[in-house]
């Protein structure tokens, strides 16, 4: 015999644990599994709203052409090209764009096009508003539309229809149209390329001519004004004795050559007074053979001075030879006097020379000293003349300088006149659209299926925070603080009748009695489907109450309650005690629902024999009890009830808990089927009387406020309560956040008793 082992209860993660990535995305999931139809209804209303759109809106066709801004083009002709830098450009772009699309663009285009003789375009294109204004102007009595009026609504049509945008940073231009005709998309298109180019030309046209006249006017001034400021210049000139020459003005030459000329007699004088005093000084000291080099340059001063030399030294060799005494001696001695006094003759005459050239230098320095004063002094005269000379000049010279900025202006105004070049041109013009721009098809459906899923989430968002049903164990953990037992989903009662065996039970022997139940009925459904989903969560709650038990907890009497009527506590309690009959030996089901006695009904067909006539001593235990001779499950009815205050006095009564004590003693499990939690007073007794109880909540339905006032009520609590169970849950829509019991061999569940 195989033995199971105690184990203590699941260790449960602690609320302080790490959070495991994308632990949110079982919670969505089941979110949106929940509220798909939500979802799915608004998607496909948003859909169906788009396509129905897209298949009835008028089509309507785009057509661009593009515009090239090239301000090169208007410098072709000028000889200097005008400098701007980007952020200038830019600005000139964008004011091109917003000329394209002006309103006076516009009026030019239609009357260009004439398109307001069109009733078509004025009438298929207008407003509602503009209808209505319309219709009221001919109500009164008024012409519906005049000239005027029909060019300004067809340009403010026109305007609605035109689209202009700068491509990218270049210097590009498109200017489309939408129309629900491609050509006349395209044409209106290029009649506004067009315009604009025939407009930008007049627009050139009409300022040249303006500023040709003016300039004409304006360089008829200047010519005049210049020639009188020249004439002012020469007369002051001419009055003050001002000769201006290429090299600057006369005076101021002349002074120039003086103060030259003074310094050049200044230094022909010192030098004239340096020789003189050599002179003087040489004659003084006397004359000697080496005094007289300043009269090297007179060819008689050099010949004596050769002489003096050659009698010298033939008196050292004639006095070597004959004596000093000797008569030759003696006489070249007397030639030597003679040349000497010969140079001394010679040197006076020479520093007569040099005194009288000397005076004459004077005389010079002196005479151009004289005129360099004199023209020192008519020079500032002549600077103090030359101030108001100088404005006069700048005058001129500035009247000059107009003149002929404003004649080659002219000049260039009158060229360009002449040949006109606009600063843009077409360089794409706009051809048919071969396909529709709007609707868009793609894109209106992409923007309902975003549209449709976004309400669609927020409107289960919305229901899924305003629903205050129990649906999964963490809603239901969080409302009462107890456990789900577990999710009984609605049986499949095709299953069950197909399952193998006899329609109805019949008596087993006599003085017996059977279950009357058949085949695909729901309180056996346990039995004969028992692979089911609905067997297994039945399973799941039977091994709960096992573990509980192999933890020293004696539970033998287990009472089912309903948080409301119909939740289906019966076919809980009658499918329990069916499966531990299987499993766990000796089981008893117990109808403890006196007034409505459902269960007893559907079980034997009748109320009587049953527990109350026990109770009042009109039957046995033996006499009273159902048998099921396929899972040997015993069955007691509620017996027959004459009163409607005999179930709570009967409730009250120590027969109940006597009756409880014998079933405890004979049979292994006792499964009790109590009424509602409505009934206050029979679910508060039979908390105390028995050992444990379940409660059966209907899944999607209890609020979790009512349940958990329901349970306080009544005094139950985890310690009374083995759990709750939460029956008729939806498979399909997997609500619940806690994985299924595993499905365990009943043979070892046997085992361990």
């Amino acid at each position: 015999m195989n033995y199971m082992k105690s184990q203590g209860p699941l260790p449960r993660q602690s609320p302080s644990a790490e959070t495991l990535p994308f632990h949110w995305l079982p919670h969505l999931l089941s979110f949106l599994r929940r509220r798909w139809l939500t979802i799915a209804v608004c998607l496909t209303v948003c859909v169906a709203v788009a396509l129905a759109y897209a298949l009835t809106a008028t089509p309507r066709f785009t057509a661009e052409v593009d515009l090239l801004f090239d301000i090169s083009r208007a410098d072709l002709l000028r000889q200097q090209t005008t400098a701007r830098d980007s952020l200038t450009l830019n600005s000139m772009l964008e004011s091109q764009v917003e000329v394209l699309q002006s309103a006076g663009l516009a009026r030019k285009t239609v009357e260009r096009l004439g398109l307001d003789g069109q009733g078509g375009f004025v009438s298929v294109r207008a407003s509602p508003l503009d209808l209505l204004q319309q219709a009221l102007v001919s109500l009164r009595g008024q012409p519906a539309l005049r000239s005027g009026d029909r060019v300004d609504l067809a340009a403010h049509q026109l305007m609605n229809m035109v689209k202009v945008r700068r491509i990218g940073q270049s210097y590009v231009i498109g200017v489309s149209v939408t129309s629900p005709s491609a050509d006349e998309a395209a044409r209106l298109a290029n009649g506004m390329a067009e315009t604009y180019l025939v407009d930008e030309l007049q627009a050139k046209e009409d300022g040249i001519h303006q500023a040709t006249g003016w300039l004409q006017v304006r360089i008829t001034e200047l010519h005049d004004q210049a020639l009188a400021a020249d004439r002012a210049v020469q007369d002051y000139k001419a009055a003050h004795n001002i000769i201006d020459t290429d090299r600057g003005l006369m005076g101021s030459q002349q002074l120039t050559e003086l103060s030259s000329q003074l310094v050049a007699s200044r230094a022909n004088a010192a030098t004239m007074l340096a020789r003189l005093q050599r002179i003087d000084a040489i004659m003084r000291d006397g004359v000697g053979a080496g005094s007289v080099t300043d009269g090297l340059d007179n060819k008689i001063i050099v010949g004596l001075r050769q002489q003096y030399v050659d009698d010298d030294r033939r008196i050292a060799e004639l006095s070597v030879k004959f004596g000093k005494d000797h008569l030759v001696v003696r006489d070249l001695r007397n030639e030597m006097v003679e040349v000497k006094k010969s140079i001394q003759g010679e040197l006076a005459r020479i520093a007569e020379t040099y005194k009288s050239d000397y005076e004459v230098a004077r005389s010079n320095e002196a005479s151009v000293q004289v005129r360099l004063d004199q023209m020192v002094a008519s020079s500032a005269q002549t600077n103090n003349d030359l101030v108001l000379l100088r404005s006069l000049q700048s005058s001129a010279d500035t009247f000059r300088s107009l003149y002929q900025n404003f004649l080659q202006r002219y000049t260039q105004a009158v060229q360009d006149q002449s040949f006109p070049v606009p600063e843009a041109r077409v360089i794409t013009a706009a051809l048919p659209p071969p396909r529709k721009s709007e609707p868009k098809t793609t894109i209106i459906l992409a923007f309902a299926i975003v549209l449709g899923a976004g309400l669609g989430f927020a409107l289960a968002f919305v229901r899924e925070t305003l629903d205050r049903s129990i649906r999964t164990p963490a809603q239901l953990r969080a409302a009462t603080g107890m456990d789900c037992l577990g999710m009984v989903p609605r049986a499949n009662l095709r299953d069950a009748g197909r399952a193998p065996g006899k329609t109805v039970r019949k008596h087993a022997a006599v003085g017996a009695l059977t279950l009357m139940t058949t085949r695909g009925d729901i309180l056996r459904h346990v039995v004969d489907v028992p692979r089911s989903a609905f067997a297994d969560a039945i399973r799941a709650v039977r091994m709960r109450i096992v573990y509980q038990h192999m933890r020293s907890r004696d539970i033998k009497v287990i009472g089912c309650v309903s948080s409301s009527p119909g939740a289906g506590a019966s076919t809980i309690a009658a499918n329990l005690a069916q499966l531990l009959a299987q499993t766990n030996g000796r089981t008893v089901l117990l109808d403890w629902d006196f007034l409505q006695a459902s269960l007893s009904l559907k079980l034997t067909g009748r109320t009587e024999p049953g527990c109350l006539e026990i109770l009042n001593g009109r039957a046995l235990l033996p006499a009273t009890v159902c048998q099921d001779e396929q899972t040997g499950l015993s069955f007691l009815p509620t017996g027959y009830s004459d009163s409607a205050s005999l179930p709570g006095m009967l409730g009250q009564s120590e027969q109940m808990h006597g009756l409880l004590s014998v079933l405890r003693s004979r049979y292994s499990y006792v499964v009790v089927d109590l009424p509602s939690l409505s009934t206050v007073a029979d679910a508060h007794y039979a908390a105390q009387l028995l050992d444990a109880i379940v409660v059966v909540a209907e899944w999607g339905r209890p609020e979790r406020a009512a349940l958990n006032e329901q349970l306080t009520r009544i005094g139950l609590d985890e310690t009374s309560v083995l759990g709750v169970v939460l029956n008729k849950a939806s498979l399909k829509e997997k609500w619940n956040d806690v994985a299924p019991p595993a499905r365990e061999p009943v043979a070892d569940l046997t085992a361990a008793y």
